[in-house]
């Protein structure tokens, strides 16, 4: 365990924020937190790690607590891995290339984003999460940091674009969708767009099937769908990891098994034509 001290930056006596890193965390702790934070979702909880770590079993958790005056103020978490990890779970016959990767291209990836208590000083907690992240990126030789997310969907970020872009890092933008799903199913089809029921119903009349996976061979098919979609994007100069059959079957079976996922099928003539995964 580690402590990271970040004085305020605005020059007032505010008390400073502490950061203490730890490689190991009580769990059930940790994700009764995540369900009690507003934005919190299945990629703060620990589930989320442990899905990693299923198909890189050689990777590290960190978990970030902020403290200040003694009380928890935010959290966040990530795993250390290498550049590549993906592709020897695709290609066998490059594993005598682990050592390599592991050990010259160490990569923080599997960020959660920042979970923060205290509203009226987020932007500092989230300065000192990401000041404590990069001097542990030092000390540790690590290559690349990826996919570190801010704010969680429904949050508006307390630090602007500058705050990342003047330390270097990469900023990409995504949509969210963020659906209130407490109202009955006749409320929220009336709220999809006209031309959205209209392709539903054309759907069905097309023959178009959707039912939840039930047997291997769904996962099967799924997985093959996955490799023509990852081909399709690489081609499209959009490259996006590559996983084997055997990590994608086990990943959808242990989540499937648990009721954190389900995958869905659409089916024409009784051939599996599309497959999405959802996690809850």
């Amino acid at each position: 365990m580690e402590m990271a001290v970040a004085e305020p930056q605005d020059g007032t006596t505010a008390e400073p924020i502490e950061v203490e890193i730890s490689t190991e965390i009580d769990a059930e702790r940790w994700n009764r937190q995540v369900r009690a934070y507003p934005q919190g979702g299945f990629y703060e909880t620990t589930m989320r790690q442990e899905a990693f770590l299923r198909i890189y079993p050689d990777a590290q958790p960190f978990f970030l607590t902020a403290h200040c005056n003694g009380r928890e103020v935010g959290r966040m978490a990530f795993l250390e891995t290498y550049w590549g990890h993906d592709i020897l779970t695709w290609r066998t016959c490059w594993r005598p290339l682990r050592f390599m990767l592991k050990y010259g291209f160490k990569t923080f990836d599997a960020f959660t984003a920042p979970m923060v208590d205290d509203v009226e000083r987020e932007g500092e907690i989230v300065a000192a999460l990401v000041g404590a992240v990069d001097e542990l990126a030092r000390r540790r030789g690590v290559y690349k940091m990826t996919h570190l997310r801010y704010a969680p969907p429904g949050r508006e970020p307390a630090l602007d674009e500058s705050f990342f872009t003047g330390r270097s890092y990469d900023v990409l933008r995504h949509g969210t969708y963020l659906i209130d799903l407490s109202d009955d199913e006749d409320e929220l089809w009336s709220r999809l767009k006209g031309e959205a029921r209209t392709a539903v119903r054309k759907a069905g009349k097309q023959g178009i099937v959707v039912r939840r996976a039930e047997s291997e061979e769904d996962i099967l098919r799924f997985y093959e769908l996955f490799v023509q979609n990852r081909n399709r994007d690489a081609a499209k100069s959009m490259p996006r990891p590559l996983y084997s059959q055997a990590s994608i079957a086990d990943h959808v079976r242990y989540f499937v098994e648990r009721d954190m996922q389900q995958l869905f099928c659409a089916e024409v003539d009784g051939r599996i034509e599309s497959c999405t995964l959802v996690k809850y």
